[in-house]
């Protein structure tokens, strides 16, 4: 069990905080060897199924072509991004896959493709920022779990989107690992 609240309590600082999570992870991290096929694979492509601006570039349904492209390559792993209704990189920590390209139905087929195929998936999550605004879950009370400052507000960061230079950027909260609500949110994405 990662002990961040009684560490980030403790006072003298960050960076005492650091050095209690140094000896922490020494004591209790172990050093994995990867699998042949972890070691053998001869990429691991990123694969964005809908950019930033909308552009839909690999429809759930379409799987099966993505895994004759990946076969073509060698490849035996793929990560997928960009599978909500936002595209890639918009409304973390939402990731409802897009009814515009197919569905959660389509999405569980066409994963199930890749893996009759012997490509394995892994599903991009941004396991820190809380898009501000525009998710159900920041609305529904997600707006809490951001990493407050002394002052009270919290932290964030802003972007500019492909498509949208000029207007309103992205604001998004820097989550807090340790909130409970955000932890059930990255346990009910997982």
């Amino acid at each position: 069990k990662l002990p961040c609240v009684e560490v980030l309590n403790r006072k003298g600082g960050w960076q005492v905080a650091a050095l209690d999570y140094g000896a922490w992870f020494r004591e209790n991290a172990k050093r994995a060897t990867p699998p042949d096929w972890v070691r053998d694979s001869p990429s691991f492509p990123l694969v964005i199924c809908k950019q930033q601006n909308g552009k839909m570039i690999w429809p759930f349904t379409e799987f099966g072509k993505l895994a004759d492209a990946l076969e073509r390559y060698g490849a035996n792993q793929v990560q997928i991004l960009g599978r909500g209704p936002g595209g890639h990189d918009n409304l973390y920590p939402d990731y409802t896959p897009d009814p515009a390209m197919g569905g959660e139905e389509a999405l569980v087929k066409g994963l199930k493709v890749l893996r009759d195929r012997g490509i394995r998936t892994y599903a991009y999550v941004n396991g820190q920022l809380i898009e501000k605004d525009r998710t159900d879950w920041w609305k529904s009370g997600g707006s809490t779990a951001g990493v407050m400052k002394p002052d009270g507000t919290r932290y964030g960061e802003s972007w500019w989107k492909y498509k949208n230079r000029g207007e309103k950027a992205h604001a998004f909260d820097v989550a807090c690992p340790c909130a409970p609500l955000w932890k059930k949110r990255m346990h009910e994405i997982a």
